[in-house]
């Protein structure tokens, strides 16, 4: 990290919420070459600032930029590509999956994970089992998400817009189904957006992911469970990975 980029994070550390020093964060970012933390800084620095930002991030990935709100969008070919904004999320491990099936039954303790940014479908795509979904991605330069990319996506991470920015709050982010939604019929769950990033499969339905062949499952609620409970698999999500040369959110404050 070059001298000029190290003060202007100190001093936007100092004063995130000020947008004169989030323009100067993001102006040496971008001289530096770190786009991502360019485009995080951006967000807290005024929309011509935002936009140009988010081009860029989408320049340097080979995509289209499609939007900006709730969440940069991106588009690749028929594919719409959310970002998922680096930093920390809540999650319930393994033991998620018996604990958190039921309304009402017990949370397995939640614990603090903290995950790069990522690119993650904002639809999902019908596929028969595991093996075809991961083939698919695969086919596409991606790959499946994780679980605790999944759940990130679904829920947010303590802050909407990454930990750096900091500037728009997660009100739920341990939220076991989709944001302002109850248990509503599938045309309801079908149109409203997941944490403002990504959109739900058919109700009932489960979403293949990376690890041990595991399901997560949108049932009724968006609460999620294994495969062997009954849950039949429909789709995946395509999850794009940022290099490493775009992915510094900068060093984490002392």
């Amino acid at each position: 990290m070059d001298d000029d980029l190290r003060r202007a994070l100190r001093a936007y550390r100092e004063a995130p919420h000020d947008p004169d020093l989030a323009a100067e964060l993001a102006r040496a970012a971008s001289r530096a070459g770190d786009v991502l933390l360019a485009l995080a800084a951006a967000r807290g620095a005024g929309d011509d600032a935002h936009a140009e930002a988010a081009s860029r991030l989408g320049a340097a990935l080979g995509l289209e930029l499609v939007g900006l709100q709730p969440t940069e969008t991106y588009r690749r070919g028929a594919q719409a590509l959310a970002l998922v904004p680096g930093g920390v999320f809540l999650d319930e491990g393994d033991e998620a999956w018996a604990s958190s099936l039921e309304l009402g039954g017990s949370r397995a303790p939640l614990r603090r994970v903290e995950l790069p940014a990522f690119l993650i479908a904002r639809w999902p795509v019908y596929a028969r089992s595991w093996s075809e979904a991961r083939d698919q991605a695969r086919d596409q330069g991606g790959r499946l998400p994780t679980p605790a990319e999944w759940k990130k996506a679904w829920r947010g991470g303590l802050y909407l817009d990454g930990d750096l920015s900091a500037q728009v709050r997660n009100e739920e982010p341990d939220r076991l189904r989709p944001s302002g939604i109850a248990d509503q019929p599938r045309q309801s769950l079908e149109r409203a957006p997941v944490s403002g990033l990504v959109f739900p499969l058919f109700d009932g339905a489960g979403e293949w992911c990376s690890e041990r062949s595991r399901l997560v499952a949108l049932a009724s609620g968006g609460r999620y469970r294994l495969p062997s409970q009954g849950v039949r698999a429909a789709g995946y999500r395509l999850v794009l990975d940022i290099g490493p040369g775009l992915a510094s959110q900068g060093p984490s404050p002392t």
